[in-house]
């Protein structure tokens, strides 16, 4: 399909903004998701362009506005990354994503790409002002997921299905959704959008016994098994899963 032709998926963007960069509930993920497959279909949903930033709004870093702590900010940046990479859609890094670089609006989100983008030494020095911390962090994360995107073939074709939803501000604010159908099921993401979460009883159409294997090591689970029906999980604050299945 010509890049011309290509949709980029703003009502996701705005869902990422509210739900994560200013701490919504992740069930405005989960509907901008559902309405996109709507739209255009579970076949064109495919080419859909994900992003956090792109030319024409401010960075994510800057979403959260004025006093949240940089931790916090690089925590919430690396969760968008994380569904950007894994939802049905092509996702699309804008310059400087990968080291988390802030900008307000255009043209402040057009900054020059700094000097020490290039060097691994001087990304994991503090950069105030120009990105969020832990640059060096950002961008390995960047680069984990690229890899899982370009490795993993149901992350780039797979169905999806939605597993787990807020679904209003009573229940804990996390989303579940696979990717692959009936025996191609492969992977499974779990997002927790706030503070620590569960545990959590997930449903999910696998047999009993099925081992799920984390990707990522962000914090949860490294391995969790199938029972009756669902399995049990427990994230930190901002941070996701990325499971394979055994």
């Amino acid at each position: 399909m010509p890049v011309s032709t290509r949709r980029f998926h703003y009502p996701l963007y705005a869902a990422l903004v509210d739900a994560i960069g200013k701490s919504g509930s992740v069930d405005e993920i989960a509907r901008a998701v559902a309405s996109g497959i709507a739209t255009v279909g579970a076949d064109r949903a495919m080419s859909l362009v994900l992003f956090a930033d792109d030319h024409d709004v401010m960075r994510f870093p800057n979403q959260p506005g004025y006093g949240v702590a940089e931790d916090e900010i690089r925590r919430r940046l690396l969760l968008a990354y994380d569904l950007v990479f894994t939802l049905p859609g092509i996702p699309l890094l804008f310059y400087g994503d990968e080291l988390g670089m802030y900008g307000a609006a255009d043209p402040d989100n057009r900054r020059d790409l700094p000097a020490w983008a290039m060097d691994a030494t001087a990304r994991a020095q503090p950069h105030p002002g120009m990105a969020v911390a832990g640059s060096d962090r950002v961008f390995a994360r960047v680069q984990q997921l690229a890899h899982l995107r370009t490795t993993v073939p149901a992350l780039a074709t797979g169905a999806y299905k939605e597993l787990w939803r807020q679904n209003g501000a009573q229940n804990t604010n996390v989303f579940a959704f696979s990717r692959g159908a009936g025996a191609g099921m492969r992977i499974v993401v779990v997002g927790n959008g706030t503070q620590q979460s569960g545990p959590v009883a997930i449903p999910i159409a696998l047999p009993d016994g099925t081992l799920l294997i984390d990707e990522l090591g962000d914090g949860a689970p490294a391995m969790l098994t199938v029972s009756h029906g669902a399995f049990t999980i427990a994230l930190p604050e901002r941070s996701a899963a990325i499971y394979h299945l055994e």
